[in-house]
Formats: C-alpha cells, structure tokens, sequence
C-alpha cells in the first residue's frame, strides 16, 4: 500500500526507536541480572565467613556437621572432629590489645590452613575457639592430625607473643 514520504518517514523511525529500546532494554536487564546474580553470591560467602580469619564460621558448621552425620548413617562413612582452644588468649588481649589478638587469630587460622588437608573444613567457632571437620578419618588419623597441629602450634614464633599453645579435643 503507498505510504507518504512523511508517513515512511516517521514509520521508520519509530521502527528504529522500538528496535533501540529493546536493545538498550534488554542489556541493563542483562546488566542487572549479573549484578545480583554476583552480589548473592557475595552475600552468601558473607554469611558463612568470618571477616577476620576468612574461615568459615558457626553458620557454616552447622551445614556441615548435618550434611556429614547423614553421609556417616547413610553410607557408613566416618569422619573426625577437633575443637582446639588458644590456650590463655585473653591474657593476649590484655597484654597487647585486641589489634594483636586479631593478628594472632589470623596468624592461627594459617597455620590450621596449612597444616589440614584441603578436603578438611576449618572453622572459627567462637573467640579463640576452632573446629577442624576432617571427613572420612579414622581416630588414629585423627590423633595424628591433632598432635601434629598441636606441635606446629607450639613451636611456631608468632609476632609479638611469640608462644603460645593449644588445647584440642578430638573424636
């Protein structure tokens, strides 16, 4: 049908500006879809991690220990649990202040890192307190495990203390 110039005209560009506005609709769409996407992502690694030591904390523990007392029913799998205490921390935070206390507990929670298996999980329970998951453990594993970390820990210099030791309970 024979369209006016102005009439070809103006349907072009409200054809151009429909195709625009869906481009440009579509990408901050997009745009804000990966936003949040990625800012859920930061919330939930928020939630099960403690901000000083990045190990994971009592949120997380929960999860794990439910998930891995159901693999041990279900499939009779074992694993291993430690709770270890910095022995006296508060005289730490007496002495020195709480900055140093902080730095202690960083301190701490690498060497856990390091001297744990990656399959282990590691979580500050409290304030000087931790725990160590290992899955799939048996108890003579486990007492090694401890003492190791028990020996590394107490001859280990750390910075401004310089010793310090723990106790550890294990099952």
């Amino acid at each position: 049908f024979p369209l006016t110039i102005e009439a070809f005209l103006m349907h072009c560009f409200w054809m151009i500006s429909s195709l625009s506005f869906g481009i440009l609709s579509g990408y901050l769409l997009e745009s804000s879809q990966k936003t949040i996407f990625l800012k859920k992502e930061e919330l939930e690694k928020i939630a099960i991690t403690d901000e000083l030591t990045g190990l994971y904390n009592r949120l997380m523990f929960d999860k794990v220990v439910s998930h891995e007392l159901e693999k041990a029913k279900r499939y009779k799998k074992t694993f291993g649990f430690m709770l270890l205490d910095i022995d006296l921390f508060k005289n730490v935070n007496d002495t020195y202040g709480h900055l140093v206390g902080d730095k202690l507990l960083v301190e701490f929670a690498n060497i856990f890192k390091k001297y744990t298996r990656s399959s282990d999980t590691i979580i500050r329970w409290g304030g000087e307190e931790f725990i160590i998951i290992s899955l799939e453990m048996d108890k003579k594993a486990l007492l090694s495990l401890a003492e190791n970390i028990r020996q590394r820990v107490e001859q280990h210099n750390f910075n401004v203390v310089v010793h310090k030791t723990i106790s550890i309970g294990a099952t």
